[in-house]
């Protein structure tokens, strides 16, 4: 318990002090499959790291993150979900260095952790959730 409640408040307080810098995303754009030059599949992995036990935010969270990469990819980029609290899983946890709860996007290599973005949009505006996925997959980000 005290684990979730550190990691909440970390996730408020680094929320926080990005407030009265620039927004990298637009809340308005409105962005579909053809308004922009997908980096290429074969570069692209998603993962969803979750606990065993999961509440509608991380199961919207899911939702969105498959539907906007059907979208984008028509089935040749899919989200992989891992439990972070089963043994056979440790690799990956070492591999990304997870620990918790993260939604992790590897684009040409580079790790886009999109966890916090991903808790606050997913079920009050998943379409914002939507369009900061669609521009990380953006080939002009």
């Amino acid at each position: 318990m005290k684990k979730i409640l550190i990691i909440g408040l970390t996730a408020f307080i680094m929320l926080s002090c990005q407030t009265n810098s620039k927004p990298k995303h637009s809340e308005t754009s409105d962005k579909n499959e053809t308004s922009f030059d997908a980096v290429p599949s074969e570069n692209v992995k998603a993962f969803y790291f979750h606990s065993t036990r999961r509440c509608n935010t991380c199961v919207s969270i899911e939702k969105v993150v498959k539907n906007t990469l059907q979208l984008i990819y028509k089935g040749d980029v899919e989200l992989k979900l891992v439990n972070v609290e089963e043994d056979k899983n440790k690799d990956i946890l070492k591999e990304y260095n997870i620990t918790s709860k993260t939604l992790l996007l590897v684009v040409n290599g580079e790790q886009i952790n999109l966890t916090n973005e991903a808790f606050m949009y997913a079920v009050s505006k998943p379409e914002k959730l939507k369009n900061l996925i669609i521009e990380s997959l953006s080939k002009t980000n």
